[in-house]
């Protein structure tokens, strides 16, 4: 297994101890805020301090999701430019990072603490189908930070842009649900978060910040083929320097590990936009290898917009951009002028296609010392053919594998204040071929299908909605059902839409509704779910199959006709079950074939009914949650909640989450409550959690959930 160490960088004394440089950054400590992008077939670990997927063990860049294999060990944002002919970065490897948690203020400052700002938020189309029909929300929802900047709509669907107010006036504002905001997502699961680059002291690259703002998301898609192997990541800069940025460039370093992390090629298509990395042979070793036929993985640099028109020649560069990525440059671990970069120099030069000493990079051979002209793309060529690590003197001779990084960057631009953001929009891309160098040909046609989808505004056929969801409980079962008010696309199950992702000339371009599933969770976190039914029209569509070369199914039809109801027999009363429904779609021209729609989760209790014609029920408990203490305690050295509206006689039942039962408690009293000690029949103090409660009455029962925050016991020591 590959290891890291953190490089340790020379600092220059006189540099960081200047009035300027202690003026212009905070005293933050390192963002820790994460989340998973898993919706689709991709596993990623997402950080907030200006890297992915590693930020110590372990590293998640899994594609496919569940092959416990994974394509990319590191990667990380690097900006650089010149204010006033001095260089400003911000950039890492493998740490320290040199990007914090936060917004600037209007003056271009930090926050005096990052740690308010410390998270990744994470919603999903699911989490919207979910609140929207059954009024839950996760906690990122709830959160959504709308003043911040986080992408929200109006009930009207018109976006809601708090950013021109001050940050003063907005910095706690989050989304309003009752309102009708909903956060604007793009893909079927999307991260955001905000971060800069003047919480501390750059320690990696030894240079002053520059003063940026940057609004991050991350998305991807819930669907087979190409596009669910493929994450999104799109970057927004707000410069917030005083004076102009000169000779800035943006960029992407990636140590990509393709499996096994030393037996890796590099190379790039400046037609394409594109930067890969492919495996040296057909097939990847060792107990982290892809094993035969492994993928080829590119970065794709899909957009570049905002800010005022460049200049084609500035100081630095005299070569005119050429597209969106105008440098691919590589570099090696270990040390010289071709390996790690160890200060803000180095991450400069490779940004502009230049080796560590400053050198272009040349055409031919390794790039540098070739004899050959300037170039800003190594390894250009379409391996096996020359200019690539497989053919790099067009004798067919092949570079020695190895633990590659590489660089893929734009520039340069110039940013001033003021003067909005700039956009960049980055796709990672996994292709599986037929073998090692069919994957890297593989990648250059589904990068230019995932340019097509992105340039028609990433119009992926809007999937079936969520179906409305009521539950009826009886002992031991539920009655599930569900429907499609008329608001719905899929209303009376009439849902039509078009694939505009065919690019083809054919007679049925649309997909139309095929059935619904009915997925069991393990537990809230559980995303994938077990499928316990499926109710499906009766066409002869049975299983649906996806992927090229590697063919697999992604949907089990049964033909057994359209249901909207389903009872579940067999349940453990007073024990939660998790559930959801899914409509789904089917064209047998597209790709995908299938076309999924959100998951709308909903949670049963089994239990007897309430007794027709009884009263309505409605016993409490209080304090709920408990946090440690309640106002009908004597002393600190007891317990005790009251359950309310109680009537003469009852039984009362605590179960635990899996339905064992805790305590049983018997009232027989006029008075309207009944105490408990938050202790079980064998007088042991329950744990923190969360519980079932069953109330049995005469006039019928009620369930309720009983949250449990157990206060500290502190010793003291003498």
């Amino acid at each position: 297994m590959k290891s890291r160490y953190l490089p340790v960088t020379v600092l220059l004394c006189g540099f960081l101890s200047s009035p300027t440089q202690a003026q212009m950054v905070g005293t933050c400590d390192p963002s820790i805020g994460e989340a998973l992008l898993d919706v689709g077939n991709v596993r990623a670990r997402i950080l907030n301090n200006g890297n992915f997927f590693w930020r110590g063990s372990p590293h998640v860049y899994e594609v496919p999701k569940g092959g416990g294999k994974n394509a990319i060990f590191a990667s990380g944002i690097w900006v650089g430019g010149l204010v006033d002919g001095q260089l400003r970065l911000a950039g890492s490897t493998y740490g320290p990072y040199e990007f914090w948690a936060g917004p600037l203020d209007g003056d271009g400052l930090p926050p005096a603490d990052c740690s308010m700002f410390d998270r990744v938020f994470t919603v999903s189309r699911s989490d919207l189908a979910t609140y929207d029909n059954r009024a839950t929300a996760t906690p990122d929802l709830l959160d959504w930070p709308t003043g911040l900047g986080a992408p929200t709509l109006d009930r009207n669907g018109e976006p809601v842009d708090l950013l021109g107010r001050p940050q003063m006036e907005r910095v706690d504002r989050v989304i309003d649900l009752d309102a009708g905001e909903r956060p604007d997502i793009t893909g079927d699961q999307m991260l955001w978060w905000v971060q800069n680059d003047r919480g501390n002291v750059h320690e990696r690259s030894g240079a002053p910040p520059l003063g940026i703002e940057m609004h991050v998301s991350a998305f991807a898609y819930n669907v087979p083929g190409a596009l669910g192997n493929t994450t999104f990541y799109r970057y927004k800069l707000f410069y917030k320097g005083a004076k102009p940025a000169t000779d800035t460039y943006f960029g992407l370093f990636s140590d990509p590990d393709m499996g096994n992390f030393d037996d890796d090629w590099v190379g790039s298509d400046s037609v394409l936009n594109l930067g890969y990395v492919y495996n040296a042979d057909n097939f990847d070793e060792g107990a982290e290898g892809y094993g035969e036929a492994p993928p080829a993985v590119g970065y794709k640099l899909l957009e570049v917009s905002g800010g005022e028109e460049d200049s084609l020649s500035t100081g630095v560069d005299s070569q005119p951009k050429r597209g969106l990525m105008t440098s691919f440059m590589y570099y090696t671990g270990g040390g010289g002028v071709v390996g790690d970069p160890t200060n803000a120099d180095h991450m400069y030069n490779y940004l502009r296609s230049r080796w560590k000493d400053g050198l272009h990079a040349t055409y031919g051979g390794n790039g540098r010392d070739s004899g050959g002209p300037r170039t800003n793309y190594v390894y250009s060529g379409n391996p096996p053919g020359f200019w690539s690590e497989a053919n790099y003197d067009g004798l067919g001779t092949a570079m020695a594998p190895a633990d590659m990084r590489f660089v893929v960057a734009n520039g340069p631009f110039e940013m001033k204040p003021e003067e909005g953001h700039r956009q960049f929009t980055v796709a990672i891309i996994a292709s599986f071929g037929a073998d090692n160098l069919d994957s890297v040909q593989r990648l250059k046609k589904e990068s230019e299908a995932i340019q097509a989808f992105f340039d028609s505004g990433l119009d992926l056929a809007a999937p079936p909605d969520a179906p409305v969801i009521t539950t009826t409980t009886e002992s031991g079962e539920v009655l599930i059902e569900w429907t499609n008010d008329e608001e719905s696309n899929n209303y009376q199950d009439s849902y039509n839409a078009v694939n505009n992702t065919i690019l083809e000339v054919l007679d049925d371009r649309n997909y139309r509704f095929e059935g619904y599933n009915l997925l069991e969770f393990e537990s809230p976190s559980d995303q994938k779910g077990r499928l316990l039914a499926v109710f499906d029209v009766i066409n002869g569509v049975k299983q649906v199959m996806a992927g090229d070369s590697i063919r697999f199914p992604i949907a089990f039809g049964t033909d057994s006709g359209v249901q909207h109801s389903f009872r579940i027999q067999g349940l453990t009363n007073y024990r939660t079950y998790l559930y959801g429904v899914q409509a789904y779609a089917y064209n047998v021209n597209s790709s995908p074939q299938a076309l999924f729609g959100p998951v709308t989760r909903f949670e049963v209790v089994p239990a007897v009914s309430k007794k027709e014609g009884a009263p309505p029920l409605r016993i409490g408990i209080t304090p709920n949650p408990y946090k440690g203490a309640s106002d009908y305690e004597v002393s600190s050295f007891t317990d005790e909640v009251r359950f309310t509206n109680m009537p003469e006689q009852a039984t009362i039942r605590v179960f635990q989450l899996s339905g064992v039962l805790v305590r049983t408690l018997v009232k027989n009293s006029v008075e309207p409550f009944i105490t408990w000690d938050l202790r079980t029949d064998n007088n042991l103090p329950i744990g923190s959690g969360l519980y079932v409660i069953h109330v049995e009455t005469e006039g019928g029962d009620q369930v309720l959930k009983f949250g449990v925050v157990k206060k500290q016991v502190v010793l003291n020591a003498y």
